[in-house]
């Protein structure tokens, strides 16, 4: 799925809030390229995708944990916002409603509101924005081997 720069928003957003942490392990991650955003409930359901009750700011270890155990990431999910808020997020999440050009401008200036709002200095900022990048390059490598697979020459298409 490709990442847009709305994603690239929230992710700030769900780091910046982390303080820079693992919060599932509580460890700073190893490199930019091993701190990553975990949605909760999949970013396929756009009408949750920017929840920020609907994200968490992990190390690639337990990113990928998570991934494999969904029962764990629901369980987190709760114990972070409790049973009641995680079923109306999957509730909201499973209900039909356009993802506008208008919506989309209301979430991105709530957002950029939220990280104004943390009062986070620049240092932080910019640490939170070298993590966004390297995201984007792993994903973008990701894309490329799985294309590479479908090919099944062991060559990009």
């Amino acid at each position: 799925m490709k990442i847009d720069k709305l994603d690239a928003i929230f992710s700030r957003c769900i780091k910046l809030l982390a303080g820079g942490i693992c919060e599932f392990c509580g460890k700073l991650p190893k490199s930019v390229y091993g701190y990553h955003t975990h949605h909760f409930i999949g970013r396929r359901y756009l009408n949750t995708r920017y929840e920020l009750d609907n994200g968490i700011a992990v190390c690639l270890g337990c990113h990928n944990f998570l991934e494999d155990f969904p029962k764990a990431s629901w369980e987190l999910l709760e114990k972070r916002v409790g049973s009641e808020r995680a079923e109306q997020l999957e509730i909201i999440a499973r209900t039909y409603r356009k993802m506008t050009k208008e919506r989309k401008v209301i979430i991105k200036k709530d957002l950029e509101a939220k990280i104004k709002g943390l009062g986070r200095n620049q240092l932080e900022v910019t640490i939170c924005e070298e993590f966004e990048e390297a995201d984007a390059e792993a994903f973008q490598l990701v894309a490329k081997q799985e294309e590479i697979r479908e090919d099944g020459k062991g060559k990009p298409k």
